[in-house]
Order: C-alpha cells, then sequence, then structure tokens
C-alpha cells in the first residue's frame, strides 16, 4: 500500500535528484515521512545523500544489496531489487520517492524497476534535458507524467514546447511559484492512491 513518487529522466543528468530534494523538502514541510531510493543507475552515493540531507529519514540505492551498478544480467538485478524493495517497506515510510537512474534507452534495467513498483505508483514526475526527449520517454518507459520538470523547463519556451508536444504539465521546480502548482499535483494524486487502496482492501 506504500505510495511513491517515481522520478525518471530523458537522460543521466536531467535533474532527477534536484527534482527529488525539492519533492522531498516539500513533504517534509507537510509532515510527511519520506523513505527515498535510487534503485538504478552507477554507484554513486552522491545522490542518496542528498536524499537525506533533504529530509529522507531513511535512503537507500542498489549499493546496499551488492550492486556498484544495474548494469547486470536482468536476473541478477530482479533478485537485488526485491531486496532494496524489502528495505524501504522495512522503513516504514509515509511515501517513497524512487529515482530511476538512467534514461529508458541505456542498459541499466530502468523498465524492470519501474515494472516491479507500478502497482505502488501514484505520481510520475519525467525530468527533462531536452523537450523532444520527453516524447521518447514517454513511449520507451510506457508512463504519463504528471509534470515534467528538469533542464527543459529552465525556460518559458521550454515549458510551452512540451505542454504543446505532450498535452502534459510542464514546471520548473526549481523556481519559488512553481512549488504550490507541484504540490497541488503531487498532493491529489497520494490522495486518489491512498482513497483507492482503502476502497480495494475494504
Amino acid at each position: 500500500d506504500l505510495p511513491v513518487i517515481l522520478i525518471v529522466g530523458t537522460s543521466m543528468s536531467a535533474g532527477k535528484t534536484s527534482a527529488a530534494t525539492k519533492i522531498i523538502r516539500k513533504l517534509l514541510a507537510e509532515n510527511v515521512e519520506i523513505t527515498g531510493a535510487k534503485l538504478t543507475g552507477a554507484g554513486r552515493q552522491r545522490d542518496i545523500l542528498s536524499m537525506k540531507d533533504a529530509g529522507a529519514k531513511e535512503a537507500f540505492s542498489f549499493v546496499e544489496v551488492g550492486l556498484p551498478s544495474t548494469v547486470v544480467d536482468v536476473d541478477v538485478y530482479r533478485q537485488a531489487l526485491q531486496k532494496l524493495l524489502s528495505l524501504i517497506a522495512i522503513s516504514k515510510p509515509d511515501v517513497a520517492v524512487i529515482e530511476i537512474g538512467s534514461s529508458p534507452l541505456e542498459p541499466y534495467n530502468g523498465a524492470t524497476a519501474i515494472h516491479a513498483i507500478r502497482s505502488n505508483i501514484a505520481t510520475t514526475v519525467l525530468c527533462a534535458s531536452d523537450p523532444y526527449a520527453v516524447l521518447g520517454a514517454m513511449q520507451a518507459f510506457e508512463i504519463r507524467p504528471s509534470f515534467v520538470t528538469g533542464i527543459a523547463t529552465n525556460t518559458i519556451a521550454g515549458i510551452e514546447l512540451i505542454e504543446s508536444l505532450t498535452g502534459v504539465v510542464a514546471l520548473n521546480v526549481f523556481t519559488a511559484e512553481a512549488i504550490p502548482s507541484m504540490w497541488k499535483i503531487v498532493s491529489s494524486e497520494l490522495n486518489h492512491f491512498i482513497r483507492h487502496k482503502k476502497s480495494v482492501r475494504n
């Protein structure tokens, strides 16, 4: 029943971790307990430390379950992923903020990770380095993001192009004026997820 805010990107340096820290800080301000995690990518602890610095009570990555990188055979990755998801569940947060640290076209098992947590995803955030890459990521990951952010939203022209190409809201969450719009989307989708899970249990 754990709701997940999933953060994916069109490339390795599209602004995923920066977006995660912004979201974690806002959740913390709303008295939401968060566990952060990075499910795929290369083993840089900087991203995990950034999540902790932002206020996550715990933060985990595939390094904790023995993988220096997730460029491994899919069966090896699935076994490690189950251990990693168990660590997240045991920490008992209100929400998990989970980063997929690769683009969909790179061999980091990103699609496998998303498939494993798909039923828990309440909100999907796509960080884009380029407006035109948004469509490709949506198709490759088979997702429709709740909103797009990242480097591609640094300009008004980039925001307008993303929204024109995809029909998805684009927000530069690195600006203070975008935070209320971001929180409106995230809180609405988290509440919808929680209500749905309760109705299924009942």
